[in-house]
């Protein structure tokens, strides 16, 4: 689970599908704007470790699926040094699994 903020104002939830160093595609309850811009804090648990991550993402498809919740891919714009080592580590980690 991890959240997405847009505007200083509007927080989604959400549930993580696949992740890569590039982004991720996950699902919410709510549609999201095609080439938003969002904080995604992303919380990254694996062999009793937990770290969290922030970074500045954009929106790049949001489809509604039978459902009723959407199908979101994200793409990671920025990815400082301090997060991609932790998301390198728990990629690491979760591929090995």
């Amino acid at each position: 689970m991890f959240s997405l903020q847009f505007d200083r104002e509007r927080i989604i939830h959400a549930r993580g599908v696949d992740l890569s160093r590039g982004g991720l595609r996950c699902t919410t309850l709510e549609p999201i704007d095609l080439d938003a811009t969002a904080f995604v804090m992303l919380r990254l648990d694996a062999e009793g470790e937990t770290n969290t991550i922030s970074l500045e993402a954009r929106v790049l498809r949001s489809d509604q699926t039978d459902e009723d919740e959407y199908d979101v891919a994200i793409e990671f714009l920025t990815l400082y040094p301090e997060a991609a080592k932790k998301l390198d580590a728990y990629l690491s980690i979760v591929a090995s699994d």
